[in-house]
């Protein structure tokens, strides 16, 4: 009696995700008073507004990823910009010397563009990002631990490279990102993570317009280890071993608190 022949499994689809964020701040100063004769005022607000929305395509292990964001900045105030050397009164100076000057601000700029090969984010294997993606250094693996979890996001994570998430505006980087992971993120036993980047850091932070690289580079190579559980009694740790190279090809002039002949 013939048998059938086992049937071939289906192919893998393409599957898409299309996430949107939207988040608006008013922010209220009141900066140190500048000295007697400065015509600046320390105390003013402004509104900021970020809209982000990407969208994912995945296919086994290949996923493409591409977000746009952009910034809307509204009364940013001339009187929070003080001569040298006092400068910037506080974040609303920042944002109004970043932007040419202008009280309103709006831009659009691509915020994410990369392709990734492996493991999705998080999860255990090998994965490589090509292009353009956020950073943060201290934040390739998660502890289980929620107290040790908590404080490494909060204290730890991004003390030298991030997104500047906090900002109005937000900073990328161009490059790629390799990375191996043993167990995911938060898994029981604890786990390893060796990362290795290479990227141009893009614009933006302040300046709303985040479209191109900066001329500044950086190398950074971490590996993570975590393991234990305190909440059985067995501790808990979580180390970091990383190096990071910097470099800068500007021509730019120093600038601190000092006037400016000095």
């Amino acid at each position: 009696q013939a048998t059938a022949a086992p049937a071939a499994a289906p192919a893998a689809r393409w599957e898409t995700a299309l996430g949107a964020s939207l988040r608006t701040r008013a922010e209220g100063w009141r900066w140190f008073e500048p000295p007697p004769g400065v015509a600046a005022d320390g105390e003013y607000g402004f509104v900021g507004t970020l809209l982000r929305v990407a969208l994912t395509a995945r296919r086994g292990g290949l996923a493409f990823t591409v977000e746009g964001a952009a910034p809307l900045l509204v009364a940013l105030s001339a009187d929070a910009l003080a001569p040298p050397p006092q400068g910037q009164l506080g974040f609303g100076g920042a944002y109004r010397a970043a932007n040419g000057g202008d009280a309103t601000v709006a831009r659009a700029f691509v915020k994410q563009a990369h392709v990734r090969l492996g493991a999705a984010p998080g999860a255990r294997g090998a994965s490589a990002r090509l292009g353009r993606f956020e950073l943060s250094d201290g934040a390739e693996l998660a502890p289980r631990d929620p107290t040790l979890a908590s404080l490494k996001r909060d204290r730890i994570a991004q003390r030298l490279v991030g997104p500047f998430g906090w900002t109005h505006v937000g900073r990328s980087f161009d490059g790629v990102h390799l990375a191996r992971t043993r167990a995911a993120s938060g898994a029981r036993g604890g786990g390893g993570d060796l990362t290795l980047a290479a990227a141009l850091p893009t614009e933006g932070a302040f300046r709303a317009a985040a479209d191109l690289a900066l001329e500044f580079g950086l190398a950074y190579a971490a590996y993570t280890r975590n393991g234990g559980d305190a909440a059985r009694g067995r501790g808990a740790g979580d180390a970091r071993l990383f190096a990071l190279h910097y470099a800068d090809w500007r021509d730019v002039a120093p600038v601190d608190n000092r006037p400016a002949a000095a």
